[in-house]
């Protein structure tokens, strides 16, 4: 596990911003220049192959082709075997693997990688840069073309200082964020700065920049599996992902929040790690309805797992600080915060550490998934259902989000047109909130980004999906998945030099659960059927069979409380840099309404209230140049020559 940074197409740089990223490799630090038109450079976390000749960046004995490599490839003693039998090594790292791979293949080799990885490899004999990200989009790949320079790294910050800090925010991207909470690929916050998006490979040659996909996760054809074959299979193919994620040269743990997915995992490490005891590591709350420690205390009980078990409850504001300065961008996962802290425990104990990432999406375990036969009944697909959808939007614009006509309004939209209502469904802030919330001239400029942007990147069948309940789950392993789930944990993991694994997110894993029938996934009013049936032979059926909490935080009570002196700050100041997209009127509002709710019929206005103050620490950051334009963006087409 690495950070990684590179410059190619201008005469080589002196150096390059490794420092800024040190907390994703501490261990070691590498630069390669061919002395002309390209620099490379890794900090390196070391855990497979610790030995110093395992340094990035490497160059393969004939000197061609020099690789940077963020992350593990799992098989790589597989590969060796079945892909490089007779190829001399000079280590035993999983790195050198992939530079011989490429060597021998080129980029057909993607297809036989089992793991998480962002690298760039030089070719020096084309002058070509190739770069590609895993299939989920585990690591991260942030890219920028500026004047015939191609620039990348691991995270933002050192890439905006490659460009000199040249940078201008993205008016539709803090649109997006406002939305959904997050900036989704294949954009980021600034402009002409771009993440590549997962199952992407690319090259970067002569001044042309062609992007592809190499891997998509087809849903169909389905498997004949009756309940048990299925069962025997997905045991099987999870115990496999597991073993698989436990190789390391260091101590291995496991994030355990008390969940089916963790609980799963952290049974199965417990039996393949070898005979050596395994950590554990929990998180809680003293809101008792956030707090799932008894769930997690009771699993390391019953597999004698070595368990620490922390309270957030303290720090609070300050730990605020971090996370928006930790992220790079607005960021506005609630559990992003308590993801640090969890990972800075676990960091004090161990360099590797399993989750239970990626069973909600392939399994389906989020409510909304619960109705899809519903819908797939009674929904209007198309012209017809969109524009009843849109009026009941309208008509609910201005209720109060406690009375039962914008309940019904809510439920109605979200069944009379399935595909925007997934998407719907997951907005904080909505089409009737942007009226009264966003600055005219903002909303002007964002007028139709977040629809471009729906319709071209997130609701386009790629991946052919014919089943309601499969469409479901294939936007939010592309969107929540990919721009959500996994970007919080690299983040909160490498910002403590922790490498975190998903066992479940091994595509061979979930190749097979996209080809399971729906009425595996969901069935007898159970979500996650399947899972939860082979997660009930390894844990008591009463820690599993109870209503679903989700890992989160509870942000409702924390912007009346903890961060209320913050949020009045900025509504005190006039010059605070979020009016300039936001009406400070609207959120004073809003704040007022969140105060005096009543906590017996509704929710208030607690994550809407988060993402502004998000938003408005963002902004409030340093940011030197903000005049740079980076080149168009077209949805739909990517970046490619």
């Amino acid at each position: 596990m690495c950070g990684i940074v590179g410059r190619v197409g201008a005469p080589s740089v002196k150096s390059l911003p490794l420092d800024r990223l040190d907390h994703r490799g501490p261990d070691d630090r590498g630069e390669w220049t061919n002395g002309r038109n390209c620099t490379l450079g890794n900090t390196r976390l070391a855990i497979i192959d610790r030995d110093p000749r395992s340094r990035q960046p490497m160059t393969d004995p004939s000197g061609r082709f020099t690789l940077v490599l963020n992350g593990e490839i799992y098989n790589y003693r597989e590969l060796v075997r079945e892909r490089l039998a007779g190829e001399a090594f000079r280590t035993k790292s999983d790195t050198e693997v992939l530079l011989l791979l490429w060597r021998k293949f080129g980029s057909r080799c993607l297809a036989w990688l089992r793991g998480m990885f962002a690298f760039a490899v030089w070719d020096e004999r084309d002058e070509a840069l190739w770069f590609a990200r895993d299939r989920f989009g585990k690591k991260p790949f942030l890219y920028s073309v500026r004047e015939s320079v191609f620039c990348f790294a691991s995270e933002l910050e050192p890439l905006v200082i490659l460009l000199n800090g040249n940078v201008a925010v993205l008016d539709g991207a803090v649109e997006l964020f406002l939305t959904y909470g997050f900036v989704p690929a294949p954009l980021s916050i600034y402009e002409g700065v771009f993440k590549l998006k997962p199952g992407c490979v690319g090259v970067w040659r002569r001044d042309n920049l062609s992007i592809e996909s190499y891997w998509k996760l087809r849903f169909e054809p389905k498997l004949a599996l009756s309940k048990q074959e299925a069962l025997i299979e997905l045991e099987a193919h999870v115990r496999e992902a597991t073993r698989l994620r436990l190789r390391a040269d260091v101590p291995v743990g496991v994030l355990l929040s008390g969940g089916i997915d963790s609980s799963l995992v952290t049974a199965i490490a417990a039996q393949e790690n070898e005979g050596r005891r395994l950590k554990t590591f929990s998180i809680g709350f003293r809101e008792e309805s956030f707090d799932e420690r008894k769930y997690a205390e009771a699993v390391a009980s019953r597999y004698g797992t070595e368990h620490v078990s922390i309270v957030l409850d303290e720090n609070i504001a300050d730990r605020f600080e971090e996370m928006v300065v930790r992220y790079g961008e607005p960021f506005g996962d609630k559990s992003a915060l308590p993801s640090l802290a969890i990972c800075e425990q676990a960091a004090k104990n161990v360099k590797v550490i399993l989750n239970g990432d990626g069973g909600d999406e392939l399994f389906a375990g989020y409510s909304k998934y619960h109705i899809s036969w519903f819908r797939e009944t009674l929904s209007l697909d198309g012209y017809w259902g969109y524009q009843l959808s849109d009026w009941l939007d309208r008509r609910s614009a201005h209720l109060s989000v406690d009375s039962w006509l914008w309940r019904f309004s809510r439920v109605g939209r979200f069944a009379v047109y399935p595909l925007f209502q997934i998407v719907k469904s997951d907005q904080f802030v909505r089409r009737i909130d942007r009226r009264i919330l966003y600055q005219p001239a903002f909303r002007e400029k964002v007028q139709g980004f977040r629809r471009r942007y729906e319709t071209n990147e997130l609701l386009a069948a790629e991946d052919g999906a014919k089943k309601l309940l499969d469409r479901m789950l294939e936007i939010d392993y592309r969107h929540y998945l990919a721009n959500d789930l996994l970007v919080k944990m690299d983040i909160a993991s490498m910002s403590h030099s922790l490498e975190a694994r998903s066992p479940l997110l091994d595509h061979v894993l979930m190749e097979f659960a996209a080809q399971l029938d729906p009425g595996l996934k969901i069935r007898d009013g159970r979500q996650k059927y399947l899972l939860r049936e082979l997660t009930s032979r390894y844990v008591p059926r009463e820690a599993i069979d109870r209503p679903k909490q989700g890992f989160s935080a509870p942000v409702d009570a924390w912007v009346t409380t903890e961060l209320r002196e913050r949020l009045q700050d900025m509504l005190a100041r006039s010059s605070h840099r979020l009016w300039g997209y936001c009406r400070r009127d609207t959120v004073r509002k809003w704040v007022g309404e969140h105060e005096n709710r009543d906590n017996r019929r509704g929710t208030g206005h607690g994550q809407r209230l988060w993402l502004l103050l998000v938003l408005g620490a963002w902004l409030e950051r340093p940011v030197s140049k903000v005049t740079g334009r980076g080149p168009a963006f077209r949805f739909g087409a990517g970046l490619r020559s």
